[in-house]
């Protein structure tokens, strides 16, 4: 995919929310095709996504099929969530989505929503502006307003959330 491309809504199989998708650019590495793993999308009652609120809270009933295990990676026990928020510079966090046993299997869905969550909320922290951020500045934006829609495979070993704003 083109550098300039967006995320649009695609994938949402039930209703999708009244809320505004955050205009991310598509992470687009200079690097060869990769192997594209499927999008993990998030419902959370009725709605597309999650509240990265109610994820936060770690709780495993807020996902109908919170119990479900995506696989995201087969060679690693860690993935990188990357968030390129307009006006501020690219953030990236690496998440583990392994269990720590010895079978090592994927986490659950509830759990990647909670540490999606948590990456989200520490590019709130520490949030960097690159240029104007205009309407999706983050003080203008409350964090409690977010939803998480998908997680999109963008290159090997990364994935960019997909956030709707409720305001």
């Amino acid at each position: 995919m083109p550098h300039n491309t967006y995320h649009v809504f695609t994938n949402c199989r039930v209703n999708h929310s009244r809320g505004i998708l955050v205009p991310q650019i598509v992470y687009n590495p200079a690097t060869p095709p990769f192997p594209k793993l499927p999008d993990i999308t998030f419902a959370q009652g009725q709605h597309c996504g999650v509240s990265l609120l109610s994820a936060l809270g770690c709780h495993q009933a807020i996902l109908a099929d919170g119990e479900t295990r995506p696989v995201m990676t087969t060679t690693s026990t860690k993935i990188k969530i990357r968030i390129l928020w307009p006006g501020y510079q690219e953030f990236s966090k690496d998440i583990n989505v392994r269990e720590h046993t010895r079978a090592g299997d994927p986490i659950p869905k509830w759990k990647l929503a909670f540490c999606v969550a948590q990456v989200v909320q520490a590019f709130y922290t520490g949030a960097v502006l690159s240029g104007n951020p205009e309407d999706w500045s983050i003080h203008r934006i409350p964090f409690g307003s977010l939803r998480l829609l998908e997680l999109r495979h963008v290159s090997t070993g990364s994935w960019q959330p997909v956030l709707i704003y409720e305001p």
